[in-house]
């Protein structure tokens, strides 16, 4: 799609986009893993190998095959609200805790 498509075309392609890149948050949490030097190695290796993956399909079929200008920037949107929503969870999970605690 190019800039001249319709507004719903983009906008579907802006949405499947995003939902890729949810997707691809999932093995981006590897990222996140503490371990030795060999399997982190291993495991970045991985993780980048699927999200690219994942991108790539999220172009072939969420943009029907044409690179966009908004489709890396809603890839990555995904990503990122995933990766920040289980930094939410577990600062409320933190909290509870802190507070079971407390009342002891």
């Amino acid at each position: 799609m190019t800039i001249g498509a319709s507004w719903s075309g983009q906008a579907t392609s802006a949405v499947i986009t995003f939902a890729f890149g949810l997707i691809a948050g999932l093995p981006a949490l590897l990222y996140l893993k503490k371990s030795g030097n060999a399997e982190q190695f291993i495991l970045d290796l991985f993780a980048t190998l699927v999200v690219g993956a994942i991108y790539i399909l999220s172009v072939e079929y969420g943009s029907g095959g044409r690179f966009n200008w908004y489709s890396p920037i809603f890839f990555l949107l995904g990503i990122y609200t995933l990766n920040r929503f289980r930094t939410f969870i577990l600062s409320v999970v933190k909290r509870r805790r802190a507070g079971r605690k407390a009342r002891k």
